[in-house]
């Protein structure tokens, strides 16, 4: 039976459009081979292991350009909007009180700060999750690892065999099967969250 709910963040309560970035940081000169070198950098840059600035610079020096503002809007491109919808569900979630819930996500300063200033809805779904709201690059873990996992599990006090664990990667979500954790590999092309109770009524 499932008694505690894990939700990531990226395409389960906010829009992303990784195409977005992509195509924005190919204008500024990416090729596939940068990118596998900077691979590293957006790993620590997720871990809070690099600043912001580092990271700006990783790109400016791998890239050969100077203007910040134009990595910045890129790196930020992906982001869309949390639908009020989604709101309304994790609201209500949170008012009954018949699971406890968390959101894990993999993610960093800059997009954070993006979304605090440009969207509405931000604060009410951080409110409904409260000490249970782990940021990759402030906890310093990130998914798919085990240790990240972990850590949520001791920190929620939890146990993952009774634990559904909602994401949009298909590598976050084997790494948290590791540990027993149950899943849903949510396609947001498909699905949406504010389903969860219709499309995994067996689980409840």
């Amino acid at each position: 039976m499932i008694k505690n709910l894990l939700f990531d963040f990226g395409n389960i309560f906010i829009d992303l459009d990784i195409d977005a970035t992509q195509k924005s940081f190919a204008k500024l000169g990416m090729t596939q081979e940068i990118f596998k070198k900077l691979s590293q950098v957006y790993k620590d840059y997720e871990t809070g292991c690099i600043s912001t600035e580092e990271f700006i610079q990783k790109h400016q020096e791998k890239l050969k350009i100077t203007d910040k503002e134009a990595i910045i809007k890129a790196w930020n491109a992906m982001l869309c909007d949390i639908p009020l919808e989604r709101i309304l569900f994790l609201e209500k979630l949170y008012k009954e009180k018949k699971h406890k819930i968390g959101l894990l996500s993999n993610t960093n300063e800059m997009h954070i700060n993006w979304i605090e200033k440009n969207t509405q809805y931000y604060p009410r779904l951080k409110k409904c999750f409260g000490n249970f709201f782990f940021l990759s690059h402030e906890i310093k873990e990130r998914k798919p690892d085990i240790k990240c996992f972990d850590y949520i599990t001791k920190q929620m006090n939890i146990s993952p065999e009774e634990t559904l664990f909602i994401d949009d990667t298909l590598e976050h979500i084997e790494g948290s099967k590791k540990l027993g954790f149950q899943t849903w590999h949510l396609n947001p092309k498909q699905e949406d969250i504010t389903h969860l109770f219709t499309l995994k009524s067996k689980l409840f």
